[in-house]
């Protein structure tokens, strides 16, 4: 039987398959995890970035600069160009989603459709925020790239070792892999039936909220 690989092994995995950008910052906007896409698309090397630099390096100033008044004048206060700029909506819970430009190490630039939400640890603090970005340069890239990236993520889902759901913001399950169905004596079917709620220990529906 094959060596089962560890859970942070797995999330690993599935994060550098996504056809997406994916970075965490902590609360003063510093990078603490980029995925293997985003270093790929905009060609830096782990150490050049990871508790160096904000995603500020990524972006364009003359957008960062507009996205500040438009917020200023949104949220009804001063909102400075720099990393707030990205995550003063999500500070306050509130989705974040918009189109930037992005600008690789080279130069080179490509547009991205960024979700900006907060981050939390087990008893709900503030520890930073994470982006997700796609790329919408072109779209016949949009088209290819979302074929590509369902069936990494679903072969990555399907047959991960650990058991795995995707829940909706009320809770309800939409979609299990077999590891969760057999750890929970359920069956497929009736797993999508259910709530988290009903099929996470009490202690630990915070996770629920995160």
């Amino acid at each position: 039987m094959a060596e089962q690989l560890p859970s942070f092994a797995w999330q690993q995995a599935i994060l550098d398959s996504a056809d997406f950008t994916i970075i965490s910052t902590d609360l003063d906007g510093i990078i603490q995890t980029i995925n293997g896409e985003a270093l790929r698309k905009l060609g830096y090397e782990p150490e050049e970035v990871i508790g160096k630099v904000t995603p500020a390096i990524i972006h364009d100033p003359y957008e960062v600069e507009q996205r500040a008044q438009q917020l200023s004048i949104e949220l009804g206060c001063p909102i400075e160009p720099g990393c707030e700029v990205f995550v003063a909506k999500a500070r306050l819970g509130i989705a974040d989603e918009n189109i930037w430009t992005y600008i690789c190490k080279d130069k080179r630039r490509f547009l991205v459709r960024l979700s900006v939400t907060a981050l939390h640890d087990d008893a709900e603090n503030l520890i930073g925020f994470l982006g997700i970005g796609k790329n919408i340069s072109s779209q016949p890239e949009i088209e290819e790239s979302l074929f590509v990236s369902e069936a990494r993520f679903s072969a990555a889902f399907n047959f991960a070792a650990i058991g795995m759901a995707l829940v909706s913001p009320d809770g309800q399950c939409i979609r299990v892999n077999d590891s969760l169905s057999k750890l929970l004596g359920y069956a497929p079917i009736e797993l999508l039936s259910l709530t988290l709620s009903t099929i996470v220990h009490p202690n630990d529906r915070e996770i629920e909220s995160r």
